[in-house]
């Protein structure tokens, strides 16, 4: 029996990945004490691998569909 997870999608996946890098770029941002823009990167972060569909909405990337796994 098939089981579905999330996490074996491919634009969950560089949802993760993104985030992981706004994390490090908020980390340096913070020390020159941009503390708000920090935050709202790392907001940002935790959004797109939280609500897949609105980064596939959003338009950030192109990709194929069939190619990162996303069901239909």
């Amino acid at each position: 029996m098939f089981k579905f997870r999330f996490q074996d999608l491919r634009i969950w996946q560089l949802a993760i990945e993104i985030a992981i890098e706004l994390f490090d770029i908020a980390d340096d941002i913070e020390k020159k004490k941009l503390f708000r823009f920090a935050d709202q990167l790392r907001g940002d972060g935790m959004s797109m691998s939280n609500n897949p569909v609105k980064f596939v909405e959003s338009r950030v990337f192109e990709f194929n569909v069939e190619e990162i796994g996303f069901p239909l």
